[in-house]
């Protein structure tokens, strides 16, 4: 049992590793020194907001899953997952984008900050289904969507890096897309 689950795992992995090494040998390519620069403080942002104001909500899908299930309360717990993701990332995406209307930066870092900060929205309601799958111990299901939605999500933003002049905004105009 525990080798079966430990094998499901592999996916997300492998997707994990082609997109942390892809992340360095093809954005650098694909970037100059200043764009590669802005895309890494846009992602560093990214997961520090995420962090910092949304974790939470995943994490409790994740720890009252198995109570809400012996309880019989798990389509009132999976409700109120959503509820409470989609509300936060209501609120959040308004204050985020007033935030970085008002910092004194450039405005092409404030478009990139947008797309960031938007797409970790999206990610959140997109998260909040996994954990779900993850929690319920549907680790194939969890893998292969999983998977799927990060590997689309870099692909797409490889493709947009090329053909739109989205530049630094194309990964997180993926990362969006792949969790629309």
């Amino acid at each position: 049992m525990i080798w079966r689950q430990m094998l499901g795992y592999i996916p997300v992995n492998l997707a994990n590793i082609v997109i942390s090494f892809g992340t360095i040998a093809i954005l650098t390519r694909l970037f100059d020194g200043a764009e590669f620069g802005r895309y890494a403080l846009a992602i560093a942002s990214l997961h520090f907001i995420h962090m910092v104001f949304f974790t939470w909500i995943e994490a409790a899908m994740a720890r009252f899953y198995a109570r809400a299930e012996r309880r019989g309360q798990l389509a009132s717990h999976l409700k109120t997952s959503y509820v409470t993701a989609v509300i936060m990332a209501l609120l959040g995406l308004p204050l985020f984008m007033g935030v970085i209307y008002i910092l004194p930066i450039e405005n092409t870092m404030k478009t990139i900050l947008a797309f960031a900060l938007a797409s970790t929205c999206l990610t959140l309601i997109y998260n909040i289904g996994i954990e779900a799958h993850k929690a319920a111990h549907r680790i194939g299901r969890f893998s292969a969507i999983h998977s799927s939605q990060s590997l689309f999500g870099f692909g797409l933003g490889i493709v947009l890096i090329l053909v739109t002049p989205l530049r630094e905004a194309a990964p997180f105009v993926g990362i969006l897309a792949a969790s629309a």
